[in-house]
């Protein structure tokens, strides 16, 4: 049974006008209220998330079977490991914000693993 309008929690949320401009937009080109189009893309970015933590979990499962196998130590493992999770780390950078350059994300994240390694060891 759907909630009634009246059971639905509301929320007062201020954006930029830029934002309200392409999310009316968007609500019209998919036939949505502005609630209802603000609504689906939270929902989807939630989705998004829980898939990208399972993709994640998936992966490092698998590399750690495949390199299990292969007979590759501990250290190595954590090497390759380190590797991929910095380069997924780099695309999301770069989607998150394109406006930086690739090399100044890479760089970024390099002090960050640097400092990550310095405060909790390799």
């Amino acid at each position: 049974m759907a909630l009634k309008s009246k059971d639905v929690p509301h929320l007062r949320l201020r954006v930029e006008a830029a934002l309200l401009t392409r999310l009316t937009k968007s609500a019209e080109k998919n036939d949505r209220t502005l609630t209802g189009e603000i609504s689906e893309r939270l929902e989807a970015s939630f989705k998004r998330d829980d898939m990208n933590a399972a993709m994640e979990a998936t992966a490092e499962k698998i590399s750690e079977r495949l390199l299990a196998a292969v007979g590759a130590d501990r250290e190595t493992r954590a090497q390759i490991f380190n590797e991929e999770m910095f380069k997924h780390d780099l695309e999301f950078m770069c989607e998150f914000d394109p406006k930086t350059p690739r090399a100044e994300h890479a760089r970024r994240l390099r002090e960050l693993h640097k400092a990550r390694e310095k405060r909790y060891g390799k």
